[in-house]
């Protein structure tokens, strides 16, 4: 309900909202606060964080990898690469897998990286 309140100088209207003495005045709040949960809610970081992996990825395997090898997720510092066949899955594995891992963590040095785990893939 709106109400008109007559002061000794000037009229206000104030809402059943406003008149709660209940309610707690909140102080404002800063942009970068309402952007952040904005960000987290829509998924947005995530996204970001995505795109960031893979054009590392992709830099760091370079043409002839990147044919062959796709980035999966990372999930607790463990960064997983979808890979098409087995024969390649093996040379990665036992051959490249550490190179491969001090050039993402160059590439990428905000961000944890402690393995690196590469699937077969069906694609």
């Amino acid at each position: 309900m709106l109400a008109l309140r007559a002061g000794r100088n000037c009229l206000s209207f104030e809402t059943d909202f406003m008149a709660d003495p209940k309610r707690v005045e909140a102080a404002p709040e800063s942009l970068a606060d309402i952007l952040g949960r904005m960000f987290t809610a829509r998924g947005w970081g995530r996204k970001s964080e995505r795109q960031q992996l893979e054009f590392a990825w992709a830099e760091v395997a370079g043409e002839d990898l990147i044919k062959n090898t796709r980035v999966l997720a990372m999930r607790r510092g463990v960064l997983e690469i979808d890979v098409r066949n087995g024969v390649l899955l093996q040379e990665l594995t036992q051959f490249h897998k550490r190179r491969l891992m001090d050039a993402m963590r160059k590439k990428l040095p905000g961000t944890k990286l402690t393995d690196m785990k590469f699937r077969a893939g069906t694609w």
